[in-house]
């Protein structure tokens, strides 16, 4: 029998105060749309047998038992180096400084953070362990005080055997870099504390733009600009039932170039015992028949795919899907919800910063952030948000209760 958990990617979040008829007309409209498009590609449901067996990779049955009921959101506090990024990131940005404090004035705190995110260790070898985001291995060497010493190629042996991945669990020795959720456990009728990765620097990975990879070579030039130094929920990760996926630029199953996809994102969270039950993607640049050709058969039946453009609003002409009412409808209180969200729809985040937390079913946001001032690529489109709006926007989403993951 599977673990209690689920995991929702969602891409947008509904108004707590649309009524409920309203809801489910736009999202039986949908549904329709979604069930004829599946039998067009030939999908199958899956039996309840094979979703056991693929919820079966979270937790054990003996401690999914307990977490029947979702966890309630507490409080979320930044960590002092957060705040200092807070307070300080307009001026640093302005004047060209996030690099040289970074590097420079806040090298133990990025020690510290990159210690943390270590998934391999390979001790005695000098203390080097792997940071692995699934795409990029980054080598660190934790036993290097004097330099910043890393490395996108492997500096040991060759007959150096690789341990396997661990997912990252920090504890309280870290509070001075993460910062930190407050969660209430109905079940066990007390409070416990979930860490997340500060923000800090230019977001997503704090070497983000500010060292060249080693060693310099075209096929590493976009390493530190893709890496993700993510901190999820440590096992066991979910007060729920399922785990369901929400993709709003789903190009395809699987990213070749280190993007973020739904395969990203599916080994990232099985880490931490979340196995994805259900996902729905959405793109407006891509067929159905191409999107499937990368789905593998254990995710097939379980896969929804719908050609278009998504509503950054509540669309009244019911043409495009506005996934807060999408979601509202697909997902319950007892499931896990991530949202993988395109930096076009920022309405979307705007509806989830004035919902009362009470109201949320979105647990994970990974939002792609990009600014005018933060292009990574010629093709980069802005989403006319100042770094600083941007900070602010994050921080807003955590304080509701939602962890909130930089992306791009």
């Amino acid at each position: 029998m599977r673990p209690s958990y689920q995991c929702i990617f969602l891409l947008a979040f509904a108004s707590p105060y649309l009524a409920v008829s309203q809801v489910s007309t736009s999202v039986q409209s949908h549904n329709a749309e979604f069930t004829e498009m599946n039998n067009r590609q030939g999908l199958k449901s899956v039996s309840s047998q094979e979703t056991n067996l693929r919820g079966a990779r979270n937790l054990a049955e003996s401690e999914a038992s307990t977490f029947g009921k979702r966890r309630k959101f507490v409080s979320y506090e930044s960590s002092p180096w957060e705040k200092y990024w807070l307070n300080n990131t307009d001026n640093l940005h302005d004047n060209n400084k996030i690099c040289s404090v970074l590097l420079k004035d806040q090298i133990n705190q990025l020690r510290d953070y990159l210690e943390v995110l270590c998934t391999r260790y390979f001790r005695p070898h000098d203390d080097w362990c792997i940071i692995d985001d699934a795409f990029f291995p980054l080598w660190f060497n934790i036993g290097n005080k004097e330099t910043l010493d890393l490395t996108f190629e492997n500096p040991l042996p060759l007959i150096v055997q690789a341990p396997p991945v661990e997912p990252v669990s920090p504890n309280n020795q870290y509070e001075h870099i993460l910062s930190k959720f407050t969660y209430f456990d109905e079940i066990k009728n007390e409070t416990y504390h979930e860490y997340i990765e500060p923000l800090v620097g230019h977001l997503r990975f704090p070497l983000h733009k500010c060292l060249h990879p080693v060693p310099i070579i075209p096929q590493y030039r976009n390493h530190y600009t893709s890496f993700r130094g993510w901190i999820l929920p440590p096992p066991p990760v979910v007060r729920g039932d399922r785990a369901l996926l929400f993709d709003s630029s789903a190009s395809s199953w699987e990213s070749k170039s280190g993007g973020l996809s739904a395969q990203f994102i599916s080994e990232i969270w099985l880490r931490h015992g979340v196995g994805i039950d259900e996902v729905w993607a959405f793109d407006d640049n891509t067929t159905p028949s191409e999107f499937f050709q990368g789905v593998p058969g254990s995710m097939m039946g379980v896969t929804h795919f719908k050609h278009g453009a998504l509503a950054d609003g509540l669309d009244t002409s019911k043409e495009k899907a506005f996934l807060p009412l999408f979601i509202r409808e697909h997902a319950t209180e007892n499931d896990y919800v991530i949202l993988k969200l395109d930096t076009k729809l920022v309405g979307i985040l705007d509806h989830l910063t004035h919902m009362h937390p009470e109201y949320n079913q979105v647990d994970e946001i990974v939002w792609e952030h990009k600014s005018e001032t933060m292009f990574l690529f010629e093709n980069d489109l802005p989403n006319n948000l100042t770094i600083q709006q941007i900070y602010e926007m994050f921080l807003k989403l955590r304080q509701k209760g939602i962890r909130a993951h930089a992306w791009m």
